[in-house]
């Protein structure tokens, strides 16, 4: 048995650990938030409009801009969520290819 320093790295000195971790957290606060981060983008979306039709009626334009709703916004989570799950399964691979494929070819106990 070789007493000598382990050549395994932590789990925690790579950085795609940590990118992996970013994203999990990430989705999870977008997929259990959605409903709460959509309302609240209706809103700002219904501000910014209100002003614009009000600009339009001022004019003496018959407003045009539609309203936003929850469900109907021009900011959409959909990408965000969709980068963010390509770039946990690319940092889930690298991870396991750097940190876990490595230590099964190279035990840290061989010579």
């Amino acid at each position: 048995m070789a007493d000598g320093p382990s050549t395994r790295q932590k789990l925690t000195d790579s950085p795609y650990y940590w990118i992996y971790l970013f994203c999990t957290v990430a989705l999870a606060i977008l997929i259990f938030m959605g409903p709460k981060i959509r309302a609240r983008q209706a809103q700002i979306e219904q501000n910014y409009q209100g002003r614009q039709r009000a600009f339009e009626h001022l004019q003496g334009n018959v407003p045009a801009t539609p309203v936003s709703t929850a469900d109907n916004n021009q900011m959409q989570l959909g990408p965000l969520i969709a980068c963010l799950a390509v770039i946990l399964c690319i940092a889930w691979a690298r991870l396991w290819w750097t940190h876990f494929r490595v230590s099964r070819q190279h035990p840290a106990g061989a010579s």
